[in-house]
């Protein structure tokens, strides 16, 4: 027996909360949720080349990340070497616009994610640059 600490290890609670999420993501589900995805990618872009700023939209699936650097992103050391400054900026103008990512310039869409939400942070991102620009 290997002990592994954790909070929510062995919980009834979750663990039946778990297994409802698996029954519902369906193919369907995923696929909706990529579609989504390259959507918003492609919004970003979008915005980013609008404002002529240098940066790079990475990600797959649900998974975005936005890299401040005129550098295509290609492996792990060449994410490292955009403008953090300007991703710490962006990270903290979307809070002030009411949105949340997960640290820095990088997220993941969820189940309930729609095409409204996509454009909300795709405008509140438009509003960020335009105000760090000035």
């Amino acid at each position: 027996v290997l002990g592994h600490a954790g909070t929510f290890n062995g919980n009834p609670l979750t663990m039946a909360a778990g297994e409802i999420v698996m029954d519902e993501l369906t193919p369907e589900v995923y696929q909706r949720m990529n579609q989504l995805g390259d959507t918003l990618r492609s919004k970003l872009r979008a915005v980013f080349d609008e404002l002529e700023v240098p940066a790079q939209v990475t990600g797959i699936a649900s998974l975005f990340g936005i890299h401040f650097t005129s550098e295509e992103i290609v492996d792990y050391r060449s994410s490292l070497r955009g403008d953090k400054a300007m991703n710490r900026a962006l990270f903290t103008g979307l809070l002030n616009e009411g949105v949340l990512t997960m640290g820095g310039a990088a997220g993941a869409l969820n189940t309930q994610t729609t095409e409204a939400e996509v454009d909300t942070l795709v405008n509140a991102t438009r509003k960020v640059i335009q105000r760090v620009r000035q």
